[in-house]
């Protein structure tokens, strides 16, 4: 509790930025102005005071200053990242508690879903492809389905209509290179562009190293009365990624590498392409309506090399995961003097095969699907939104989404915001939230002859959430926000081994988190400003299907940023600090279960950039200033060491502009 009240202190000292709440500096890297426009919390262009559940919106000033996706988000909101292996390895998020499959990632707006194991991984994209990124926190199923239970996060795309040529480069620490060209024409009603990039990295650890390239086509068309607006992309992304394993105790060395890995043979490939038409007519921000289609191809290939542990083989491996997805989605939103109407219907079908070529000594090969299924779905949406009924507004939005096989999901929020005078709002909200078993959760068949067999009837993660903000600008230099927010997640998936020691997924376990979000601003002066960010929160959760509930798993009680911005002249710069607190959770130790501690970890960070001559400018970012090597992935027993990430270093950038 000390430190819940160092951060209250912090707050008040500080002033905080809410969700509602902007900075007016170009240097900070959350746009928080009253009447900034947002995207996702209804899926259509709205003020962002007007939303029930907290947002935060990450600039590109801040993103193209990042090498990734994962450090761009670390610590903003509350959010904790999971980064594996380094730059470019996979990398996923928790928010509130609740992990990467609980969260729901969008690319302009519409779903990006690994049908597989659900959850997405943030390294197959770049903070220099985007805009901005919006956060959206809590549960949206009622307008995004399936696993939007602890809330959104919506990579939003640069324009086309400028006329731009960029060149960014990049080179650091660890062999990190990086090249970026991006271009745009505006012809008038139509614009074309495009952007090509690549990067390649050692990153800390043996078999560690990720090289990326990407690639992108892009065309738009906006009417003379700037009604009609349409765009067509197609995007194209491939990696090459060395797959360490768990750093193991002295005395139980791995088989194969050495003792930073488990197997220094792990090789991932990824292919992905996707193909996006967007249609959308506004006439005013009253009138809205839109239309996307998008398809979408993931190619995963995995080798690697271990022991039979029967047979004391040596075994080489290679699995081989397509995903395909397709959606079509349709909205439309009506506002009048006192009320607001929305509605839409989404189709959206995802499919995955899985196989496994395994080699023997002796040079005998097996074959074998691992798993394959299908998902289909069709939903049906709608809100509904009375405007100042004694000064306060009503906010209802449901959904039903209708899925093959299964029993027809229900979803809904239920808000209520009261503007108590100009300068104090209070917010309510209630939502009711799921998500659905992956595929392979639902359909899994094991490659084992004593063993064969699906599991399509694992009931859905469902979460009631209620939340309670406070919005306040204090002054015209310090602007608050405090969201207290509890969870609680029925019938969470675990795996779980069966008699042979198959670990299948069933529904066991209980979750439920408490806590505070806290997000300020204060403006020293028209150059200088400071942000805090951050959430606390007590997690619990049920093991093995037990009554009781203990601590949750690998989730920080307090996670916070503080960044300071400011500008000279031709000079930015900003200073950051992240603090992480224990990641507590009890392992099995061949006798009994004890605990596991992840320490607490603070984090400086600093960037500066400054305009050399006319359309160059040069940046210098340091991350981890202080080497904590934080580890963001741990071991599966008390034995195993953790996964380091790579700790301080130095990127230096140019960036080019015509």
């Amino acid at each position: 509790m000390k430190r819940f009240f160092c951060l209250i202190l912090l707050l008040v000292l500080f002033g905080a930025t809410g969700p509602d709440i902007s900075a007016k500096n170009e240097t900070d890297s959350i746009t928080v102005l009253s009447d900034s426009i947002v995207v996702t919390a209804k899926r259509f262009n709205m003020n962002r005071e007007k939303s029930i559940w907290p947002v935060t919106i990450i600039s590109h000033k801040h993103l193209t200053n990042q090498t990734s996706l994962s450090e761009a988000i670390d610590g903003k909101a509350g959010i904790d990242i999971r980064n594996y292996n380094g730059v470019g390895s996979v990398s996923t998020l928790s928010n509130w508690g609740l992990f990467n499959r609980h969260m729901l990632l969008l690319y302009n707006g519409r779903v990006v879903k690994d049908y597989s194991l659900g959850g997405f991984n943030l390294a197959e994209y770049s903070p220099d492809e985007f805009d901005r990124i919006e956060i959206l926190k809590g549960p949206q199923s009622a307008f995004y389905g399936s696993d939007a239970v602890g809330g959104i996060i919506n990579l939003i795309t640069t324009s086309s209509f400028s006329d731009n040529t960029t060149f960014n480069l990049k080179q650091g620490s660890n062999g990190y290179n990086h090249y970026h060209l991006n271009f745009s024409r505006n012809l008038g009603s139509i614009a074309f562009g495009g952007y090509g990039e690549f990067t390649k990295t050692d990153n800390n650890r043996d078999n560690s190293g990720a090289e990326k390239n990407l690639y992108n086509l892009n065309g738009s068309y906006i009417s003379k009365d700037n009604h009609h607006y349409m765009t067509i992309s197609t995007r194209y992304y491939n990696d090459s990624l060395g797959v360490p394993g768990p750093v193991p105790s002295d005395v139980y060395l791995p088989v194969f590498g050495n003792n930073q890995s488990n197997s220094l043979y792990d090789h991932q490939l990824d292919e992905n392409y996707s193909f996006d038409i967007q249609y959308r007519y506004e006439k005013t921000l009253n009138s809205q309506a839109q239309l996307d289609f998008f398809w979408e191809k993931k190619n995963v290939d995995y080798y690697n090399r271990y022991q039979d542990f029967f047979t004391m083989d040596t075994i080489s491996s290679r699995s081989i995961t397509n995903k395909r997805s397709l959606g079509i989605s349709g909205r439309l939103m009506k506002s009048y003097s006192f009320i607001t109407t929305a509605g839409g219907v989404d189709w959206l079908s995802g499919s995955v095969k899985g196989t496994t070529v395994d080699k023997f000594n002796n040079n005998s090969v097996k074959t074998f699907n691992f798993w394959e299924g299908r998902q289909n779905q069709f939903d049906l949406w709608s809100n509904l939104i009375l405007k100042s009924v004694y000064n306060t507004d009503f906010d209802l939005s449901g959904r039903l989404q209708f899925v093959h096989n299964r029993k027809t999901q229900t979803s809904y929020n239920l808000g209520l915001s009261n503007k108590l005078n100009d300068r104090i709002s209070l917010k309510f909200g209630f939502a009711y939230a799921f998500r659905l078993p992956s595929i392979s959760e639902q359909y899994a068949v094991y490659p084992v002859e004593f063993y064969t067999g699906s599991n399509d009837k694992l009931n859905p993660e469902t979460s009631r959430s209620i939340i309670i903000t406070a919005d306040a600008n204090l002054s015209e230099k310090i602007q608050t926000s405090v969201t207290f927010f509890s969870q609680k997640v029925d019938s969470l998936i675990q795996y779980v081994p069966n008699m042979s020691w198959i670990y299948t997924p069933v529904n066991v376990e209980l979750f439920k988190t408490r806590g505070v979000d806290i997000n300020g601003l204060v403006q020293v002066n028209k150059n200088i400003n400071l942000v805090l960010t951050g959430s606390y929160q007590r997690a619990k959760q049920s093991y093995n299907n037990g009554d009781s509930l203990a601590q949750a798993k690998f989730i920080p009680e307090l996670k916070y940023r503080i960044d300071l911005n400011g500008n000279h002249d031709k000079f930015n710069y900003n200073v950051s600090l992240a603090y992480t607190s224990n990641r507590n959770t009890t392992m099995f130790n061949g006798f009994d279960y004890s605990p596991k501690v992840i320490p607490k970890v603070y984090e400086l960070g600093l960037s500066f950039s400054y305009e050399i001559i006319d359309n160059l400018n040069g940046n210098l970012v340091i991350y981890d200033l202080t080497n904590e090597k934080r580890p963001d992935q741990f071991g599966f027993s008390l034995f195993d060491k953790d996964y380091p990430s790579p700790g301080r270093r130095f990127i230096f950038g140019l960036t080019y502009s015509l």
